[in-house]
């Protein structure tokens, strides 16, 4: 009867063992490096439309400024007061529509590819969505409502009363109370968006910031 080298079965099966673990380790090494490279382009390309919206965000801040600001003089008319030279240019505000349209593509383009939970960790997700779906849908939901008020109050108002009325007499018609109660109403959500435009401009910028640590890792 043949004497088993038990050593030598020994060796031989923990040289298997790690030749098994050597290339289980190296397999989840390439994996996890090829998903670190997936993750930084879609970085990259988060950050070309983040730094998209954060310019559109700045301009649309800045535009929506001086329509507010110009209203605002309409507003505070009274009787008493002395022409106002600019009357018809803050009357044009009014008809002014700086829409914000996001640069979104990344975003899309990861929603469906059905890898969004394979990506980054949980915060980084949970502020994706946060920017894309909760703070974009309020800054849309009140860009509609002062579309429809604009459609409903100030565009038909402007038609039976002001357009063709003398103008020599306008500044006397936005002294009405009719048209205060309009111009305070526009004013009401010109300012809800603002607000909203600053909150998706602070939304977007914290997520810019988040995907350029991501690129530098």
């Amino acid at each position: 009867m043949k004497k088993i080298n038990w050593p030598d079965h020994l060796i031989n099966f923990l040289v298997v063992i790690v030749g098994i673990t050597v290339a289980f380790q190296l397999g989840n090494w390439k994996e996890l490096r090829k998903q670190h490279q997936v993750e930084k382009q879609y970085a990259e390309s988060f950050l070309r439309d983040l730094k998209k919206d954060v310019a559109q965000l700045d301009s649309l801040h800045h535009y929506d400024s001086i329509q507010f600001n110009a209203l605002v003089k309409i507003f505070r008319l009274k009787k008493n007061s002395e022409p106002f030279d600019s009357l018809d240019y803050a009357l044009n505000q009014l008809g002014q529509f700086n829409n914000f349209s996001s640069y979104n593509a990344t975003y899309e383009s990861l929603k469906a590819s059905g890898k969004f939970e394979e990506m980054w960790d949980l915060e980084t997700r949970i502020a994706i969505l946060d920017n894309y779906i909760t703070t974009y849908k309020n800054m849309k939901d009140i860009e509609t409502y002062l579309q429809k008020n604009f459609d409903t109050n100030v565009l038909p108002y402007f038609i039976d009363e002001m357009i063709f009325k003398n103008v020599d007499r306008r500044q006397e018609q936005v002294l009405e109370p009719h048209f205060k109660n309009i111009l305070a109403l526009h004013l009401s959500f010109l300012q809800q968006k603002i607000t909203a435009t600053n909150d998706l401009r602070l939304s977007t910028q914290h997520l810019e910031e988040r995907f350029k640590k991501l690129t530098e890792k």
